[in-house]
């Protein structure tokens, strides 16, 4: 059996996706709990987003602390499980050695991440350059099953 973990510790991210969508727009996906914390004009004292207007354009709404979130996580990268027939098992069937795996691929991530991937990088920059932890939205991370028969005759 082998297991591959992977994690980060002390990252944050920018959710820029969610932006629009917290601020007005009731036809945009965004998460409910910045949904239901929007700024309306009606609601002043209890919103919580960091604009102060309905108006969804110009930069005072661009890169507000607001969206962003704690992007720790730890995942189970790859899990691998072996199994080899026993000598005597495979003497009776002629083979030489009979090896079964079974392997899976993101397996799970534990972080309180609000979106699929705490390790989006929307934006394509490098670690350490002013682009990295930026999240337009991106797709999961599949998840990958394999089954493997090794037969030496």
């Amino acid at each position: 059996m082998s297991v591959l973990l992977d994690g980060s510790f002390g990252a944050s991210s920018i959710i820029t996706g969610a932006r629009q969508g917290a601020l007005l727009h009731n036809s945009a996906n965004t998460l409910t709990e910045w949904y239901d914390k929007r700024y309306t004009g009606n609601n002043g004292e209890g919103a919580t987003m960091g604009c102060p207007q309905v108006n969804v354009t110009g930069p005072r709404h661009w890169n507000v602390d607001y969206f962003v979130v704690d992007a720790d996580f730890l995942r189970i990268k790859d899990i691998t499980l072996g199994y080899n027939l026993p000598q005597k098992a495979c003497d009776k069937i002629g083979l030489d050695n009979l090896r079964f795996t079974f392997g899976v691929q993101n397996a799970y991530t534990f972080t309180d991440y609000p979106l699929y991937n705490p390790q989006a990088n929307t934006k394509g920059g490098n670690a350490g350059t002013a682009q990295f932890g930026v999240d337009n939205g991106s797709y999961p991370l599949a998840r990958v099953y394999t089954f493997g028969i090794n037969l030496n005759f």
